[in-house]
Formats: structure tokens, sequence, C-alpha cells
């Protein structure tokens, strides 16, 4: 069935009750359910417990408790679970802190295994400032992924310093430092440390460590594409890392042709299927909507990757990070923009089905194809 995720209205959060214990530390504020978790991961202290303190929604919190020591409230708000904090050495040896929102579904649906685990969507943002804050990050696309059953994971990518750019650009090569933007480095190497922390814990909140899916908006899809191994060189030796553990990728407003002298022999390692979700009025800074869709022509045939063409030019950039604002004043109607994001959703979700329960992509195609009407082009490799 084609599901209608129903996105794209409100953000309010249901709460059911009888659900799985989330393993996160939470308190109360003000209603609000909010969590920390401080998990050291620098040399040595991977998956252990380390001291931190941050501001969630108004609240202070500090602890030093590991995942089993805590418990959970007797009602589950979907969609704000927990925030984790994690540490780690970057390439300049400095400590960088990320912090991750783990977003549970309230229902559970067939993707669910015998375990009680759920798939798990890892979202990392685009923008080139970076994002401290977690419960700003994929506020829609985590909502269609929760109503679809599946775990979401909302990654924020902090900023930089001037002079902590500058240490980056040092360490690989980069040059002129004030052209590069360090969270093309950045991001992949932070996601890591989520895939770590999924492996090592996902399994006591509920996540199928199996069954990641990685997915980002705008820069952020520069990400999932070197993370599913694109190659992306700085210099001869050093390069964004590639990782094994998603099974697929979600490309929302991907990287142009030319605006990355993309070739196709940069595309050779890649070897698990990705959704290209791109459109005519998708074109930003140097980037032109046709050049997105140009990249879609590097893709290897094998494995079979897929692309969402909306041929409309009010299909505008934020409209793949499922906001209808920008479809608005690009002169939109309000019906034409809902159909828009909830079309870009529908067919997110159901890749996301696909790929997590073993199907069959030429089933999935054809799925989508008979359901899409209006200005909507459905490509396969």
């Amino acid at each position: 069935m084609f599901r209608d995720p129903g996105i794209g209205f409100d953000l309010g959060m249901r709460t059911s009750g009888g659900s799985r214990s989330s393993i996160l530390t939470t308190r109360l504020s003000a209603g609000l359910a909010v969590g920390l978790l401080a998990v050291g991961c620098q040399p040595g202290l991977r998956g252990e417990a380390t001291e931190a303190t941050a501001t969630t929604a108004g609240l202070a919190v500090s602890t030093t408790a590991s995942v089993a020591d805590v418990t959970a409230p007797a009602h589950r708000s979907a969609g704000r679970n927990g925030v984790v904090e994690l540490f780690y050495e970057d390439v300049t040896g400095a400590d960088r802190a990320v912090r991750f929102e783990v977003r549970m579904p309230a229902a559970v649906g067939d993707a669910v295994d015998a375990d009680g685990e759920v798939p798990v969507v890892v979202w990392s943002h685009g923008g080139s400032r970076g994002k401290d804050d977690p419960g700003r990050v994929g506020e829609t696309w985590g909502k269609a992924f929760n109503e679809a059953g599946y775990a979401f994971v909302a990654v924020a990518h902090p900023g930089r310093s001037a002079e902590e750019r500058e240490a980056v650009c040092d360490a690989v090569g980069a040059s002129p430092c004030e052209l590069y933007n360090t969270l093309y480095w950045d991001r992949p190497h932070d996601v890591q440390q989520v895939f770590d922390w999924i492996d090592e814990r996902g399994a006591e909140a509920g996540i199928d460590a199996d069954r990641i899916v990685y997915g980002g908006h705008s820069a952020g899809a520069i990400s999932t594409m070197v993370v599913a191994g694109v190659d992306w060189v700085f210099d001869d030796e050093l390069a964004p890392p590639s990782d094994d553990r998603p099974i697929a990728f979600v490309t929302a407003s991907p990287p142009g042709v030319e605006a990355r002298s993309l070739t196709e022999d940069r595309f050779d390692e890649l070897d698990r299927p990705m959704l290209f979700l791109t459109g005519k009025g998708d074109s930003t800074g140097s980037t032109q909507a046709t050049d997105r869709r140009a990249t879609f022509s590097l893709l290897p045939d094998d494995p079979t990757s897929f692309m969402l063409w909306v041929d409309h030019g009010a299909a505008r950039h934020d409209a793949f990070n499922l906001s209808r604002s920008g479809c608005q004043r690009a002169g939109g109607s309000a019906e034409q923009c809902r159909t828009m994001v909830r079309t870009i959703a529908r067919v997110g979700t159901e890749f996301v089905d696909t790929v997590t329960t073993d199907g069959d992509p030429s089933t999935y195609f054809d799925l989508v194809d008979q359901n899409l009407s209006g200005p909507f082009d459905w490509h396969h490799t």
C-alpha cells in the first residue's frame, strides 16, 4: 500500500501508552520530556559514560549514568525521546562534540523484527554554518519516518570557529580555506560516531543496528554520498570516510555534477541503493536544479537506485526538506504544495520500507510509478 504519511501540517507529538521503554535519561520540564546521555567516544573511552552538562528545552541536565541505569516514563512522546552527546578526537587532534536526538515511533509497523527492533533513519541537515540543537534537525522528515514505524536519529553537526576551520584546512590540505566548508569533512566523521553508538547501544532503545538508512538534505546529501562510497578526495592520502553499515541512502537535493566537478569514476565504489529527490526549482547558489538531476546519470546500474524529479518550478530547495514555504512563495497553491511535499515524503518512506524488508526494487519502482500523477517524473538506474 502506498502510504500517505500526512506530513507537513503540524509538528504536534502524539502520545501512546504501553510502548517499549526508552533507555535515555529523562526528566520533565513544563510537560516536555527531555533527555541527555553523554557517551565518551575518545580512544579508550568508547562505550563508557562520561560526565557532561547541557541545556535542553531550558533545563540544565548533568548525568554520569550509563544506559542500563536509567528508566523511562510510563508514556513515551513520539518524536522526542532523548538527546545523546558524543565526543571524539577529530583530524586536528582536538575533541569534537556531536549531539543527536533519538526519536522512536509511537507505533511500529511491519518492519519490526522478532526482537522487537525497528530500522532507523539517521539524518544529516544541510547548511554551511552547522547546528548545535538536534531538535531543529529533520523535524518533518522525522515525523514522516516515525509515522511510518521507523526510528529516526537527527544529527546536529556543530559549526567551527575561524581558528578551528583553519586547523581543519591545514590537516586535510584544503586551500584556500575561506572557500572550503569544513562541515564537508566533519559530517561523515560525525555520523560514524552515531553509527558506533547504534551498534553498541541501539538494541537497548529498540533500534536494529543491521537496518540503518542514512539520509540528508542539501549539504547533508553530500555526506550521504561520501558515506556511501562516492570518491571525495582532498589530497593523495586524506578523504572523508565511507562506512559499510548503512544499507541504503536518501539523498534529498543532491550535489550537482558541474558545481562539484563530479565524474562517473567517482561512483565506482557505490554498492548500495540510493534515492535521489530533486526538482525543477531546486537551484541554490552555484548549483542549478538540472545539474543536480544530471548527477543521477553517473550512478552505476547495479545496485538499482531511484530518482524522483518534480517537474515544477515551485519544487524549491526546501520542498525536499518537506517544507511548503518555498513552494508557496514561488506561486504554488496551498493544495499543489501540500501534494508535492506529501508525495516526496511517500516516496522516501516507501523506499525505506523496501530496503529494510528486503523488498524487490522493481516492485518498489512499479508501486511508486502507478501512484504518481501530476508533475512527477520517476526514474531508476
